[in-house]
Formats: C-alpha cells, structure tokens, sequence
C-alpha cells in the first residue's frame, strides 16, 4: 500500500459549483433567503421608483421590481412565457400573486401574476346599514 496522498477527481463542473457556493456563504455579508409566492392586493404602484404595494394578511408589504421581472395577465396563461411588467394594469384592489426573494435589503418581484377573473378585495365603500346593524 502506498502512502502516498490520493487525488481527489472531480469534474470541472463540480469544482465551479462547489467554488460558487463557498463564494456565497462567505463572501456577502447579506443574509439570503429562499424566494417565496406571496398573494395580496394592491395598494398602490409607483412605476418611477418601481415599488409595488401589496397588503398581505392585514400588513402592507413593499416589492421592487427589475427589467428581468416577468409578468402573467391571468392564471390562465402560465403555460406561455411572461412578458415584461406593466405596471399600469395593477389598480388599486386588484389580486396579485408575487414570487419574490430579498436581495440586498429589499424584497426583489421576480414573477407577477394577475388574478383578472376574482373580485377586488379592498374596497373603499362603507358597510350598508340595514335595520341599523353593519352587514
């Protein structure tokens, strides 16, 4: 038996992705986190400063978006390809599902899909009375 130190074969392949992920884990100092689907309703959208405004559960939440961000006009459509945001279509009260991921302190939109076919879930109308309770 020979005692001389064995070497390790490991496809180039391998060596760039074993590389990439030691690049990541130590050199940015930002916490990364698993991109997640989140479904709201809008409050408002600002195509300037591309900030998009959801209220999830009771909470507002803040999205950004970037030219690589994609966009779905229904559920109906996933099978296509997106096509680039417009940010014009989401009114206020209007369904939206987002996948995100934070990057950099701010919660990256990387997928939208329009929900067209449900009914608005904020409303600004007051509760009607009748026979003087709250419906």
């Amino acid at each position: 038996m020979s005692l001389r130190a064995r070497v390790i074969r490991m496809p180039k392949t391998g060596w760039v992705a074993l590389a990439s992920l030691l690049a990541q884990v130590s050199g940015n100092s930002a916490m990364h986190h698993w991109a997640t689907w989140k479904e709201g309703v809008v409050v408002s959208a600002d195509k300037d400063s591309r900030k998009l405004v959801l209220q999830l559960h009771g909470t507002n939440e803040v999205f950004s978006w970037s030219k690589s961000t994609l966009q779905w006009d229904s559920e109906k459509e996933l099978a296509k390809h997106g096509k680039p945001v417009t940010p014009e279509a989401w009114t206020q009260g209007i369904g939206i599902r987002v996948f995100a991921v934070e990057k950099n302190g701010q919660i990256l939109a990387e997928r939208i899909i329009l929900q067209q076919g449900k009914e608005p879930l904020l409303t600004t109308q007051k509760p009607t009375q009748k026979n003087g309770r709250q419906d």
